[in-house]
């Protein structure tokens, strides 16, 4: 599943990022998509993200949140204008959805069918600067904290379950994350400027990978996933291995983010999105 954002102020920084959720094997990975689109969906969009039921959710210019099937024709919609914009879908896990709206710093759950089922004020939990969230593993919350710059798992009621060391402390910089999950008891973030964080499930810092800036993709099973001219790469982050998957001819001039699941490929772009198979 694989979370993206590039809203206007942010467009140039965030391009081509993508966080995937991504289950092929190695020798599948040489396999090459589809010429041309199987679907081919026009729709205005700030936001989407893919389940790992091929799914997919996008949030539009007006901020409605609209759910996809596999075949792209719309299941449900979602619209809280109260809560102003929001910023990102975490669709992890796809009976429990994410919503972050930051204006006011609140996290609505949604179900299956686009119904709000909880919602989260950051606030009301003294939490005031949050820069990122996502769902971790046990279902919990991970939020980059602005006002001490710390990893935090919080639960659903704001207590602090686990909590990094300060990251500016750390890194010797402020941070700027554009993305963030937990994948296999890493937690993956994407910084603008750093690379890729690398932090336990404790919120215990490991490493930094800064070799591929903001066109790297976060992945499904400690691995990387990125995007380089019309190839696509998978780099092991523990054994170092790499593969290559040949992308589809004639992709969008305006592609802001994409995602590979197992056979099939998705290209978002600001006027629609496509979805190639696997041959």
């Amino acid at each position: 599943m694989v979370i993206f954002n590039w809203l206007s102020m942010k467009m140039k920084m965030v391009k081509y990022i993508a966080i995937s959720i991504f289950w092929l094997s190695a020798s599948s990975l040489k396999a090459q998509f589809s010429s041309e689109p199987d679907i081919n969906i026009a729709v205005d969009i700030v936001y989407a993200t893919v389940d790992k039921l091929h799914q997919i959710y996008v949030i539009t210019p007006d901020n409605n949140i609209i759910k996809y099937d596999e075949n792209g024709d719309i299941l449900y919609r979602y619209t809280n204008n109260y809560l102003g914009a929001p910023s990102l879908i975490d669709a992890s896990n796809p009976i429990q959805i994410l919503v972050y709206y930051p204006g006011l710093q609140t996290i609505v759950t949604l179900d299956v069918t686009l119904n709000e089922i909880a919602r989260t004020n950051l606030v009301s939990f003294g939490f005031f600067d949050i820069k990122r969230v996502c769902v971790s593993n046990d279902a919990q919350i991970w939020i980059i904290d602005g006002m001490d710059f710390k990893l935090k798992k919080i639960d659903r009621y704001g207590k602090v379950l686990r909590e990094s060391e300060d990251l500016m402390l750390q890194l010797g910089r402020n941070i700027s994350p554009v993305a963030m999950l937990e994948r296999q008891n890493k937690v993956l973030i994407m910084d603008a400027n750093l690379g890729l964080l690398i932090f336990d499930n404790l919120g215990n810092f490991v490493r930094t990978e800064p070799f591929v800036q903001a066109q790297t993709a976060m992945t499904y099973g400690g691995k990387l996933f990125y995007l380089e001219n019309q190839s696509a790469f998978s780099w092991d982050i523990d054994s170092d291995a790499r593969w290559t998957v040949q992308l589809p001819d004639n992709l969008p001039a305006d592609l802001v983010s994409y995602a590979i699941l197992p056979n099939a490929f998705y290209a978002f772009h600001e006027a629609g999105f496509l979805v190639y198979r696997m041959r």
